[in-house]
């Protein structure tokens, strides 16, 4: 292999998986600043047990963008979820294994519905998944009349609050349930494929016999389940729903797989780079409250991480584009 093919092979790398040494150097880099706090076994499991659940959401959010689009209904449904959870749980009494298939239909629901108004009729995936988010932000206000909702049953709240050899069960079983459904997914599936081809270019992928409407309508569902899923994740953690349930999640779940490569105009992103953009956001959140710097910050911090994202997005299309 000639010098000049290594160079372009280890900037394509470069390139596409900066996001995991950058991911370990923040890390280590503010677990230097505050090693007894930030390597503490609590910490570890706190940036965990965060890191759960916006991988999840950053997930179905990452597959929606590979097709060109995007949701920002996510949290909405997850709170809405939520509250299904919630009333069916705490209100009726029913069995988990009855609330929570409910609460994945919810998602299917809400997802089925955004994929066809925006592949259906046309409109606009910003524009439909905001009123949407509106919607169920408007129903969580009314439903729970600005107050808090709590009360869930010691199984709801198990799978959230329990722990086994001292980790917590969403670290031991659920993020390695995600990493292996992501995985699968984007990079082994045929719904996967089909997604990344719909989103690089949907005519050709009409001609090779794809059916780009079912595809696209499906990634909004598996936005959706996914969602309602962080949604009964969240409140069995929790223990509780609030009119703002999951709101501070909405822009780290649109940061997460921009930062870890997925481009905004579909058709590419790997797995790991939702992974570890979501451990980038979870650990910068976390070290800036370990080292001392105020909460109201970490939003200003994940917005220029974003615009960093973009102009190096931007900056790989255009060279791209050069070369084609």
């Amino acid at each position: 292999m000639s010098e000049r093919s290594s160079t372009k092979i280890l900037r394509k790398v470069l390139e596409d998986y900066f996001i995991i040494p950058l991911s370990i150097i923040v890390f280590i880099g503010l677990g230097l600043y505050s090693p007894s706090y930030f390597f503490s076994p609590d910490a570890l499991q706190n940036i965990l047990v965060y890191l759960t659940t916006l991988l999840i959401l950053s997930l179905g959010q990452g597959i929606v963008i590979m097709t060109g689009n995007i949701d920002l209904s996510i949290i909405g449904v997850a709170g809405f979820a939520a509250y299904i959870g919630w009333y069916l749980d705490v209100i009726l009494h029913l069995p988990l294994y009855v609330v929570l298939p409910v609460q994945l239909l919810s998602g299917v629901f809400w997802g089925l519905f955004n994929g066809v108004m925006v592949r259906k009729l046309g409109i606009s995936s910003l524009v439909q998944t905001l009123a949407v988010m509106f919607i169920l932000y408007g129903f969580l206000l009314v439903v729970t009349g600005g107050a808090s909702l709590g009360g869930f049953s010691t199984t709801y709240a198990w799978i959230g609050a329990e722990t086994l050899f001292g980790v917590r069960v969403l670290i031991l079983i659920v993020l390695p349930l995600v990493c292996i459904l992501g995985i699968y997914l984007i990079h082994y599936s045929r719904i996967g494929l089909h997604i990344l081809l719909t989103g690089a270019n949907p005519n050709a992928s009409r001609t090779l016999g794809i059916r780009t409407d079912r595809i696209l309508i499906l990634a909004f569902i598996i936005s959706g389940v996914l969602a309602a899923f962080a949604g009964f994740i969240t409140s069995s953690r929790l223990g509780i729903i609030t009119t703002f349930f999951g709101r501070e999640l909405l822009m780290p779940s649109i940061a997460a797989p921009v930062i870890g490569g997925i481009s905004l105009t579909g058709g590419e992103g790997t797995f790991l780079g939702i992974l570890f953009g979501s451990f980038l956001l979870q650990t910068i959140s976390t070290g800036l409250v370990a080292i001392g710097i105020s909460a109201w910050y970490i939003d200003l911090v994940n917005g220029l991480i974003i615009l960093a994202a973009l102009t190096i997005d931007a900056i790989r299309r255009k060279r791209m584009l050069t070369q084609e």
